[in-house]
């Protein structure tokens, strides 16, 4: 409890004898003696938890099965209709078009044959010595060519250009298919057309060379090269797409 100075009235601690301010004695007060405090209770201990016990469920009541109504059973199986079979369409040129490979390869082997024209066809030899070798061009046109013993001038063939023309019809028929500006049977027939008169202007130009040359042939060999093998191939390979062509369904 602080003490009044009764001089300059400031508070000093209790027990003081003199005035920390002015340094007037101060009156002994007696402190009044605070009660001692009062004793905290203890906690009661806590009870143990109840000791666990099965507990029983109340029995179901026993219902049975209510039929369901009308409204909620499901709807009866109705069947799907049958797709319906294919109709080819009425443009005959887009039907023909539409499928099929085989003018994929009438054009490339009309392309080859053109080539092959202007290769060696033939090889002549007298008494196995090589005298010259003679492209379709040469027989056609009747040019002048090398050989052995000097220029030689051949006998032109004119039909054999039946056969350059052959080409650039497979070629002209290959793209216009592709292009779907021509049905694909047409094309078809149009190219074995071609190939058809290619090789008569073969044979026929083959039978003319045979009976001018007469008995002179016995000396000579006449052998096959590579443009005349490679033409008669390219041939095979039109009619092949041709009749690929042709027995595709519309």
């Amino acid at each position: 409890m602080e003490t009044l100075c009764p001089k300059c009235e400031s508070p000093n601690r209790a027990g003081a004898r003199f005035c920390v301010r002015c340094g007037q004695p101060l009156p002994n007060v007696v402190p009044t003696p605070q009660p001692p405090p009062a004793p905290v209770p203890e906690p009661a201990p806590a009870s143990p938890p109840p000791a666990w016990q099965p507990q029983q469920r109340p029995a179901a009541p026993l219902t049975w099965a209510q039929p369901q109504s009308s409204a909620a059973a499901p709807p009866p199986y109705v069947p799907q209709p049958a797709q319906a079979a294919y109709a080819p369409p009425v443009n005959y040129a887009a039907a023909s078009v539409s499928t099929g490979k085989g003018h994929r390869f009438i054009g490339p082997a009309g392309a080859a044959a053109f080539l092959l024209f202007f290769l060696p066809w033939i090889s002549v030899s007298c008494q196995g010595k090589h005298v010259m070798s003679v492209s379709g061009f040469n027989l056609a046109a009747g040019s002048e060519v090398a050989s052995a013993y000097g220029p030689a001038q051949l006998p032109s063939t004119p039909i054999l250009f039946l056969m350059l023309l052959a080409a650039i019809a497979c070629i002209v028929v290959g793209v216009l298919v592709y292009l779907r500006r021509l049905p694909k049977r047409i094309g078809a027939v149009a190219a074995l057309a071609a190939v058809a008169i290619g090789l008569l202007a073969l044979l026929n130009a083959g039978s003319t060379q045979t009976a001018t040359q007469g008995a002179d042939t016995s000396l000579m060999r006449i052998d096959p090269q590579l443009g005349l093998i490679g033409t008669l191939i390219a041939y095979v390979v039109i009619v092949v797409g041709a009749v690929l062509d042709l027995r595709t369904k519309p």
